[in-house]
């Protein structure tokens, strides 16, 4: 079979109008896109619209603000590594039910965390039984699903949730969280932090000196041997990004990602 050449001017020239014409076709849609579409949301409301959502003052503003742009019901802010958080979120983990049925009402999206605080125990248990790790995963901030359930009062959901070892302690703390801060961090002033999971409990070195650790609320943590010095951990949702040591002194750590 004979191949048809091109002169290699001839084919350059095609090649450089097939070029242009994909860019002018791209600069068109892209002229249509931002021309027809709308704005995208004000970062600085996005923000204003989650935090008062954590509250039950400004409410006539804070809904007349979210009628007004409804894509609102499910923007989000990242607050720091990864705990990202929407105003149903918010409001969820707050318990504040009717801020939830507000958002739901507006196109806010149902989630577990928000279904937890709004008592619907079937929607629960349906997506436990699909997924089984569901009710060890951890919503905004680091919040338990079980405390969710307590804080909206859906005594039924915590219930069910206790029952299946989703928690245990008034802060639905349980064993299989543990792992969620384990790793290598940082402190901003020099020296290290290793947290361990030792056969169930949590023990911490810090530049060398083991200590043993003793659960106080849900993420916080106290030396064993002195209970004037408390460990706390900043979370996003999914595991621990920084720890504080509160004692004489107070230092901060980053963790060690990787």
């Amino acid at each position: 079979m004979q191949h048809a050449h091109w002169p290699r001017r001839s084919f350059l020239a095609t090649v450089g109008a097939g070029a242009a014409l994909v860019s002018t076709r791209q600069n068109i849609v892209g002229a249509q896109l931002s021309t027809n579409a709308p704005p995208p949301l004000d970062p600085e409301e996005t923000r204003w619209v989650v935090l008062v959502a954590h509250q039950r003052k400004k409410l006539a503003e804070w809904r007349a603000t979210i009628e007004a742009d409804t894509r609102l019901v499910n923007a989000t802010i990242d607050w720091r590594f990864g705990d990202v958080e929407s105003a149903l979120g918010a409001a969820a983990h707050m318990g504040f039910r009717e801020h939830a049925r507000f958002l739901l009402d507006l196109g806010a999206r149902l989630d577990l965390f928000a279904a937890a605080t709004l008592g619907y125990l079937d929607v629960v248990k349906t997506i436990v039984k699909f997924e089984p790790d569901a009710p060890f995963r951890l919503g905004p901030h680091g919040v338990t699903l079980i405390a969710h359930a307590r804080n909206g009062g859906s005594s039924d959901v915590e219930a069910y949730l206790q029952s299946i070892g989703a928690g245990d302690g008034k802060d639905g703390f349980t064993t299989r969280y543990l792992d969620r801060y384990v790793g290598k961090y940082t402190f901003r002033n020099g020296g290290s932090l290793r947290i361990a999971n030792d056969n169930g409990a949590l023990r911490a070195v810090v530049n060398g000196d083991t200590w043993r650790l003793t659960h106080v609320r849900s993420h916080v943590w106290s030396r064993a041997d002195n209970d004037l010095v408390r460990l706390s951990f900043r979370m996003n949702g999914v595991s621990a990004w920084g720890a504080q040591i509160a004692g004489a002194k107070k230092l901060e750590a980053i963790r060690v990602i990787g």
